[in-house]
């Protein structure tokens, strides 16, 4: 649960009804390109590692990644959604 004030992403909670910050959406839709590495996924996020790995814990706990290795993964049935969060510019 996101604290209150926190802003929400519409895309995924009207889809999904799960409560996610715009960051963690983000991570979501960056993790089409495959699975990445915290520092890589905090690269492409232009954040600081530690915050990408709260942001990878949350996304983890909700069983929207999934970690192979020391990489996190786009949970395979989000796919079609992530893609269409990216083609719309989200």
């Amino acid at each position: 649960m996101q604290p209150l004030g926190e802003p929400v992403d519409d895309f995924w909670q009207q889809r999904l009804g799960v409560i996610l910050t715009p960051l963690q959406a983000k991570a979501l839709v960056v993790l089409v390109e495959g699975p990445l590495s915290v520092a890589e996924l905090a690269d492409r996020l232009s954040v600081e590692r530690g915050e990408t790995e709260a942001v990878c814990q949350v996304l983890t706990k909700e069983v929207l990644i999934e970690t192979i290795g020391d990489r996190f993964a786009l949970a395979e049935r989000l796919r079609p959604l992530a893609e269409e969060a990216r083609t719309r510019g989200l």
